[in-house]
């Protein structure tokens, strides 16, 4: 048994469509210029606030904050309609989860969005928790922690200390995923399909599809492996 952790934009969701149309949406509002798809395309992976002035040229706190209600507003109403799975997500999932390794999903985006999108694209029940910026379905870490707004890093940690005995690994396609496994004894596999970059430090492995990232899995773990098409 393993515990396998996905990240979820660039991991198992192309989101790129949807976060860029509520961008577009906002930009139009409020007579902002829409900053290009693949300028967009660079930036995913940290959340929309830290990078948020840089796509659209402009460092008013006012008009950020507006930005970003206006952003979530859309975006949990219409934007996450256009995200779709990578090919084979769901059946790969599944078959992990079948083989009674425990799977959990840690991403940088809000929880109420994520809990919609995981719905939305019916793999909700696919997942043992879900951890995110500012909560977590984890009933054990919220009874610990009255505000869980954390990183990667310190949900990796917990997971870490509280499953010694498993192996474990996290999936992630930016650079901030690697470093996020740094300090505790996930290993790292990098999504090179996704959003981001690997810029330096050894990873466990680079998959070019996330078919590709299930195969390396079964045999790193010991497990037996379906065949699917990438």
């Amino acid at each position: 048994m393993a515990l396998i952790a996905f990240d979820l934009d660039g991991t198992l969701i192309d989101s790129l469509d949807g976060i860029h149309s509520s961008i577009k949406y906002v930009c139009e509002k409020n007579s902002l210029i829409t900053p290009e798809i693949e300028k967009l395309r660079k930036e995913i992976g940290p959340s929309l606030k830290s990078y948020l002035p840089k796509i659209i040229n402009q460092n008013d706190d006012e008009i950020i904050n507006l930005f970003l209600k206006e952003f979530n507003k859309h975006h949990i109403e219409i934007g996450f309609k256009t995200y779709y799975l990578y090919k084979n997500s769901e059946k790969i999932l599944k078959d992990l989860k079948d083989k009674d390794n425990n799977i959990v999903l840690i991403t940088n985006k809000p929880f109420k969005i994520t809990l919609k999108a995981l719905s939305f694209l019916s793999i909700d029940k696919l997942f043992d928790n879900v951890y995110s910026k500012d909560s977590c379905s984890d009933t054990e870490f919220l009874s610990k922690y009255e505000k869980p707004i954390f990183n990667k890093s310190f949900y990796l940690n917990y997971l870490s200390n509280k499953n010694k005995e498993f192996q474990k690994i996290y999936i992630g396609d930016v650079f901030q995923d690697f470093v996020s496994t740094q300090k505790n004894d996930f290993e790292f596999i990098f999504a090179s399909y996704g959003y981001g970059e690997f810029y330096q430090g050894k990873c466990l492995f680079k998959g070019s599809s996330i078919t590709d990232i299930y195969e390396f899995i079964c045999d790193y773990i010991g497990i037996k492996k379906k065949y699917f098409n990438n």
